[in-house]
This record gives C-alpha cells, sequence and structure tokens, in this order.
C-alpha cells in the first residue's frame, strides 16, 4: 500500500485516464485521502477523464480548501469546473464563494465575450455560493456598467440591498435609469428589507430636485 498510492497519485499528474481505471479496477483499495489529492492533481494537469472517474468514485471536491476547484478557476476551465461542481462529494458553498471571489477580483470582469470566465462565474453561482462574493460583484459589475454580468448575477437572487444598497446608490448618483432599471427589476427590492434603497432615492431626491417658488392660492 505504501508504494500502491504515490504511484496512483504520480499517474494522476500525468492525467492518464486508462491507467487510473485500470488500477481502479484491482482488488487494492485506494484510501479517501490518495483519491482526494489525486483529484487535484488530476485537474491540476486538466485531465477532464481523470477528474470525471475520480469525482464518480467518491473523492472530495472540497479537500484542501476545495484545491481542486481553485486550480480550474484559475485556468478558467469551464468543463472542470463543472464536473467538481456536479461531483457527489462537492465544493462547499464557502469554497464556492471564495473561488467566486477569485474569479470576480480579476482586473477584467466577466461578459459574454469573454466566453469562458462568463460560463464560469455562471457554474460556480449554480454550486450555490455562501458568502458574499456575489453581492460583491454586483456592487463592481454596476461601477463597471456591465450589464451581462449584473443580469447573471440578478437571476441568482443576489441581495442589491447588500452593503446599504450601494449599487442602487451608484446607479442614482451615475444618473443611469438603465442600470437602475436592471436593478429594481429585482424582487428583492420590494421586501421589507429594502428600507436602505428607499432611504437612497429619497436623498437623491432632496439633493436633486430644484426648489420651486411657491405659487400662490
Amino acid at each position: 500500500m505504501e508504494l500502491y498510492e504515490p504511484i496512483f497519485n504520480e499517474i494522476a499528474k500525468h492525467g492518464d485516464f486508462e491507467l487510473l481505471e485500470i488500477l481502479l479496477r484491482s482488488r487494492r483499495r485506494v484510501s479517501q485521502q490518495c483519491l482526494d489529492q489525486s483529484l487535484v492533481h488530476a485537474t491540476a494537469c486538466a485531465s477532464l477523464q481523470s477528474v470525471l472517474l475520480l469525482v464518480q468514485i467518491g473523492a472530495n471536491a472540497d479537500h484542501a480548501g476545495a484545491a481542486a476547484l481553485m486550480h480550474a478557476v484559475e485556468a478558467e476551465k469551464v468543463e472542470l469546473a463543472t464536473a467538481l461542481i456536479m461531483a457527489q462529494k462537492p465544493p462547499s458553498g464557502h469554497s464556492l464563494d471564495t473561488a467566486l471571489g477569485s474569479l470576480l477580483s480579476r482586473p477584467s470582469t466577466p461578459s459574454p465575450t469573454m466566453g469562458g470566465a462568463y460560463l464560469l462565474m455562471e457554474a460556480l453561482l449554480c454550486g450555490g455560493p455562501n458568502g458574499n462574493a456575489a453581492n460583491q460583484g454586483l456592487l463592481r459589475a454596476t461601477c463597471l456598467e456591465n450589464i451581462p454580468m449584473m443580469q447573471l448575477l440578478l437571476a441568482y437572487q443576489v441581495d442589491i440591498n447588500f452593503d446599504n444598497a450601494c449599487a442602487v446608490g451608484h446607479a442614482i448618483a451615475r444618473n443611469r435609469c438603465d442600470l437602475m432599471g436592471i436593478l429594481l427589476q429585482n424582487r428583492k427590492f420590494w421586501e421589507a428589507n429594502s428600507f436602505p434603497i428607499l432611504n437612497s432615492l429619497k436623498i437623491h431626491s432632496r439633493n436633486n430636485v430644484p426648489n420651486l417658488p411657491k405659487r400662490s392660492l
């Protein structure tokens, strides 16, 4: 066993799917730790077949802080990320949030013209991230006027009230009615907790509506 598992890991590093499959058919059992580490190696070398094989037999995609997923996100490999997200043991919501935050923190924000990054963001959102990365992404998308990214994030019920409705406040301050329209189509605007947005609208109205002379009756 001492030699078997290091060999298994080494094969995973080279993404040799067929040899991995042969070894898994043998009578020797591979430990969970070996499977998990092999998944990281297979993802790092972008072997989709190996990744699919390993997740199918129970490799943990959340191993080592979802290291495999982070490799896939860094390389913008949508197929690999999707395979990991759909694994029997998928990345946790926290890990998905970390991966999404990493993607959204790049200098250029995802858009449909970027292909991989945009699809990758959608795959991560489908996985159900648990944290504020998506909410922060909406604010950034609004500031950068990235409408497709805004629409995608809102489709996954991102909270427009995050950080005192900063995204809406930014759109109001720039007099961008188109951005405001996109943000306020979200149902959460009408929920009871959307008072920050109403306050932003009131403040904007007070500061921007001119004082009209009073009419005598």
